[in-house]
């Protein structure tokens, strides 16, 4: 099975806020990755959650892949490829 297939397993959640460019940026490069077509992407507001808004406010965007990998702004396709194939490998 290729990674590509097992990262359809995984949880991607990008915490992102209104008016953001590098939030807006880092969502495209997420959603020009062909490897991730079918994968389970949300985004969260960091403004309607106090939690992540303690967490994540100042470090927006970050992706968080599953429960534990984060990826801090800034970040292009080859960090996420190298991300997301580790995180493809941990998953195993």
């Amino acid at each position: 099975m290729s990674w590509s297939v097992k990262l359809r397993r995984l949880r991607l959640e990008l915490v992102v806020t209104d008016s953001c460019s590098r939030c807006d940026e880092a969502l495209d490069h997420l959603l020009s990755m062909p490897e991730l077509r079918g994968a389970a992407l949300t985004t969260r507001e960091v403004l309607a959650d106090e939690r992540l808004y303690a967490r994540y406010a100042a470090r927006v965007p970050v992706l968080r892949v599953g429960e534990s990998v984060e990826l801090e702004w800034p970040f292009d396709i080859a960090h996420l490829r190298r991300l997301l194939a580790s995180a493809s490998d941990a998953a195993r």
